[in-house]
Formats: structure tokens, sequence, C-alpha cells
């Protein structure tokens, strides 16, 4: 660069970092120690840290004669078991784990961690199905024993069927509803619906499922796949048919529900049961913000992904997940990757890529966001753009109830960690 060139380029510069244009800089972050990891656990294969900031449990292989893994709480060895495949703490400050116990399967939820007591264990349990109350003090699962399904919630058993989908909760969180089928031959079976101890109205399909709760107690949502054709049922009245649906979601506060659908082979958004005018090749991953006003999905054409927020198409990208706005619900975000780098998107602005990006978390009281960023193996916390220092692994980020405060769970070597980022701005 010549030399008459380089002082107004570098006084630009400066003048951008000045006004917050350039947030590149490092996260000052305050570290507390809980604990040492015990000698006994050859590695920490997961932790975490209660929302309280206090309570800390980790689990890790112990290679012993009776048991191979075991868990440790608040420093003090809990349980110990063949394996250990889920480890976290729920809203509530209760502690959920799931794993192996004698060529059994079990997941639990224990309110006080401290006294892990041992659960029932099934043939099979549907990991992808375990799931808590808005809560965070019931547990439910599916969960299979010999050729019969049933699902967990609570504590209590449910019937068994030859297959249950999914569970979730209802407005509330007081009932937990799931689909669930029965005589399978050729392709069909009768499906219905379980709300609590009550079975829905059975019909002869090749599938019932993406169960949705509205905000009334009773008001249900979900799809139905018969003879080819696919059709939302909502308050038990039947949609239109379509060659395929997913992604239902309601509009939060309401009862207006949205969902994709794909025709002619072509998909696009039906809103109220009025079609749009977009088609793309695939849609995924649709949500609203908080005030109900925006949406946003991530579509296909040919081989580029990008996000679609209220209705304007955002830039091309090689994959995209996970649209979400902030609480206040003036921005947007999402994850996305090129080539094999990944950046946060916040308002069509990506930030720095890195190998890898996860746990996007807004701040409650602004629409300041955090993530966990992987680069070479070691992970860092990113707040706005500025970056922490790198940890062997970060589990959780969450923010205080002051509004101006990161808390996240790290670990490095066998040294279980509570950061803490205060934001004074």
């Amino acid at each position: 660069m010549p030399a008459a060139w380089r002082r107004p380029v570098l006084s630009v510069l400066a003048v951008l970092a000045i006004c917050g244009f350039l947030r590149a800089g490092s996260l000052q972050v305050t570290e507390t120690r809980l604990g040492l990891a015990d000698t006994q656990c050859k590695s920490v294969t997961f932790f975490d840290i209660a929302p309280n900031g206090k309570d800390f449990a980790y689990t890790g292989p112990i290679g012993g004669p009776r048991a191979e893994w075991a868990t440790w709480v608040d420093g003090r060895k809990a349980c110990e078991a063949d394996s250990i495949v889920l480890l976290q703490f729920s809203p509530s400050g209760g502690l959920l784990v799931g794993g192996t116990q004698d060529r059994g399967e079990f997941a639990s939820l224990s309110a006080n961690p401290g006294s892990l007591t041992a659960a029932r264990t099934y043939d099979r349990v549907n990991w992808r199905s375990v799931t808590c109350d808005p809560g965070g003090s019931a547990l439910s699962f599916a969960a299979a024993q010999g050729h019969k399904w049933l699902v967990v919630s609570n504590g209590v058993e449910g019937k068994e069927y030859d297959g249950v989908g999914l569970p979730c909760a209802t407005a509330g969180g007081t009932t937990v509803s799931y689909p669930a089928f029965e005589g399978e031959r050729f392709g069909k079976a009768q499906w219905f619906v379980v709300s609590g101890n009550k079975e829905g109205r059975r019909c002869d399909a090749e599938f019932l499922g993406w169960l949705k709760p509205g905000i009334s107690d009773g008001r249900l949502a979900y799809v139905v796949a018969q003879n080819g054709k696919a059709r939302v049922v909502d308050n038990e009245r039947a949609g239109t048919k379509y060659d395929d649906i997913g992604w239902l979601e309601f509009v939060p506060g309401t009862n207006q529900l949205c969902y994709a659908a794909r025709a002619h082979g072509k998909w696009f958004v039906v809103k109220e049961g009025y079609p749009l005018r977009e088609r793309y090749d695939d849609i995924a991953w649709l949500g609203f913000s908080p005030d109900g006003r925006r949406m946003a999905f991530v579509a296909t054409s040919g081989n580029r992904q990008f996000c679609v927020t209220d209705g304007t198409r955002g830039r091309d990208w090689d994959e995209v997940v996970l649209p979400q706005f902030s609480p206040d619900s003036r921005k947007s975000g999402y994850l996305a990757r090129r080539d094999d780098k990944w950046s946060v998107v916040i308002n069509e602005r990506a930030g720095k890529a890195y190998d890898g990006v996860s746990w996007l978390v807004w701040n409650g009281g602004s629409s300041d966001v955090a993530h966990r960023a992987r680069q070479g193996g070691r992970y860092c916390l990113v707040v706005d753009g500025a970056e922490s220092r790198p940890y062997d692994d970060i589990s959780r980020l969450w923010w205080a109830p002051n509004g101006r405060t990161l808390l996240a769970a790290a670990r490095q070597d066998r040294e279980l960690l509570l950061l803490r980022a205060d934001l004074n701005k």
C-alpha cells in the first residue's frame, strides 16, 4: 500500500473502531473453580452446572468391575451405571440422567441432584423423545418393553401400544399428549392421539404425528397421512390435503396455525389455512418471533439454502439451521455453514467463521446474543463478536436475571469452572 494512502486508511479504521463498527476484541471473563474431577474418572464426558450457578455434575468412564461409568454431583459420587448418554440440569435445578444398566436403558429426573435414585430400565429408550415440562420438574419419554411401546410421564407408565411417537406437554404443562398406533398391516395401522389417559378417535393411516399444542388446554394440531396424502387436523377439524406436511407451529400467544406443505414437487408455507405464493425445493425450521409478528424459515432452492425472514430471502449458504428471534423480536439470527466453516448470522450480518458454532442464546433484557464457538478442537465464548480465551469444553450458556451477566459451564483439563462475563454498557 502506498505511504500516501496508508495514513487515511488507518484513520478511517480508527474512526470505525471508535464508533463500534469493528467489534474485534477479547471478552473479559471471571473464572470460579467449582471442583476437580475425581481421579477415578478417566475422562469427563458430560458435565453441567445448575441454573443457580452452584450445583455441578459430571460423568465419565471408570472401568470398574461392576460398573463402567459414574456420575458425580457437587464433588460426590451419586450413581454408577454401565454407560451414561445424557446428563443435564433442568430449568428447575433437577438433574436429568440417562444411560444403560444391566442391559436395559433408563432416563430419570431427580429433584434433589445429590440423591439420585435408581430408575426402572427398559429394553429401549427413544432418546429423541426425552423431554421435560416447561417448568423442568416433570420428565416424559417413550420406551419399549418387549415388542410394545409406552410413554412414561412423571414416573407413571402409560398403556402399552404397538408403537408411540414423541410426547409433548399441552398448554400449562399439565397434560402430556402423544401419537400411538396398533395393528400395523400392509403399511397402515390404527393411529390415534393419547392425551393423559384418554385415547382419541382412531383412523387407518400410514402416519400420525407432528403434535403441536395450542395456547388453550385441549387445543392440539397434528398431521395425518392417508393414501399417499397428508392433512393437518387442528382442533379435530381436518384441513386441505397435500403431498406432504411438516413443521407445524402456532403463532405465539394465539391459536393461529402455520405449517410447511408440499404439492406438485414444491414446498410453501400455509398460514391460517391459506398457502403463501413463494415456492421452494424444501422448507425447514419454521418459527415466529415472541410477539407473533415476524416469521422465519429455512428454504432450499437447488443446492443453496437461505433464511426467509418476513418474506425476504437472505444470503445463500451451503447449510442453514435454527432461525430464531431475540426476546424483544427486533433481531433475527441463525447458524450457517459455507464449505466446512460455520458462522452466526444476525440480521443477515455474518460473524466470524469457526469450525463450529452452537448454543445461540439471547439476552432477555436486550438484543445481545452469545454463542459457543469451536476452533481447532477448543471452545470459547463469543458475545457480540468478542471472544473469551479458549477452553477444553463449554457445556452451557445462560444469562443471569440481571440481564447484563453471561454465565457458562466450562472445563479446562480436569478442572470444572463457572465462567462469568459482565457487560458494562
